[in-house]
């Protein structure tokens, strides 16, 4: 393989660049909305490494995040961002994970009916 943009010859399998895109998401949604200071992140254990990826970054884009992992199935997102401090809690960033994408519907009618701003790494 000569690089990943140009492997030359045949690649088989899935290759997950979710740390590079954790980094990817929030730039872009900083860049969308400068004025954001703080967020939740719901992240599990599938996703751990995500979260650890989103803090290192944060500060220098000028977030402050508050992580709040979900454990038991189903996730209770309600709970979730009631552990959050108020004033992180207009915006959400939900990590990959299958179980957050098995949610996703869930999700997006959560944070429409909080009327928060949020990024996820899937469509509904």
């Amino acid at each position: 393989m000569r690089s990943l943009a140009r492997p030359g010859g045949n690649i088989t399998g899935v290759f997950f660049q979710q740390l590079e895109l954790t980094t990817k998401r929030l730039q872009l949604v900083k860049d969308a909305f400068p004025d954001m200071q703080a967020a939740v992140v719901f992240w599990d254990h599938l996703s751990e490494d995500q979260w650890h990826a989103a803090k290192e970054i944060a500060p220098t884009l000028g977030l402050r995040l508050v992580g709040t992992e979900l454990r038991e199935q189903p996730y209770d997102y309600e709970v979730a961002l009631a552990q959050a401090p108020s004033d992180h809690r207009g915006n959400l960033f939900a990590m990959t994970s299958p179980f957050f994408f098995r949610d996703r519907a869930r999700l997006a009618d959560f944070t429409l009916r909080h009327r928060m701003l949020s990024m996820f790494a899937f469509r509904e």
